[in-house]
């Protein structure tokens, strides 16, 4: 589980370039071409659009390790139907959703502080995103932040991610 989620965050940081550009355009629309041309000339190209890397790499396994960790645990207590193919669709399902969960619980914060430091000009650290965060909208916001949309998405996600795996594998 370890070595899936380091692995799975080692690709996150191929990605990053795309990554920087997506929330860019999200969070500044039409201005953020003009911000990232401004920033990569004045900072360079690596540290714009590598800006963040650590702390994808950290939410990435902090989002995937919780998810298999809380999955496998809730394959060994929750007992197995043996009566209905419809109840153990039902039992993955579950199970996916809370590994789901569980993992934008932990993993949240994480990302709303990389994102914060990604869409902003000044190259700020990760302590003072932080601080700022938190000053603008509370510890909610740092824990919160977009996190219902993401629970939503997810957990769908997750659902179809643990029932097809469970009915491929049998």
């Amino acid at each position: 589980t370890a070595a899936a989620s380091g692995s799975a965050a080692a690709w996150r940081s191929v990605l990053m370039p795309l990554t920087v550009l997506k929330t860019n355009l999200q969070a500044n629309g039409k201005q953020a071409m003009p911000q990232i041309r401004k920033q990569v000339k004045r900072d360079g190209v690596y540290s714009v659009f590598f800006k963040g890397t650590i702390a994808t790499i950290v939410a990435t396994w902090a989002g995937h390790y919780p998810w298999f960790a809380t999955a496998n645990q809730l394959e060994a207590m929750i007992p197995k139907s043996r009566k209905s193919v419809f109840m153990q669709l039902i039992r993955n399902a579950l199970i996916g959703c809370i590994a789901s969960i569980v993992s934008d619980l932990v993993s949240n914060s994480i990302r709303v502080v990389n994102a914060y430091r990604q869409v902003h000009d000044e190259d700020l650290s990760y302590t003072e995103a932080a601080k700022r965060i938190v000053k603008e909208g509370g510890l909610k916001a740092l824990f919160f932040r977009g996190l219902s949309i993401k629970v939503i998405a997810n957990c769908l996600n997750s659902i179809v991610f643990n029932v097809l795996v469970k009915m491929w594998m049998g």
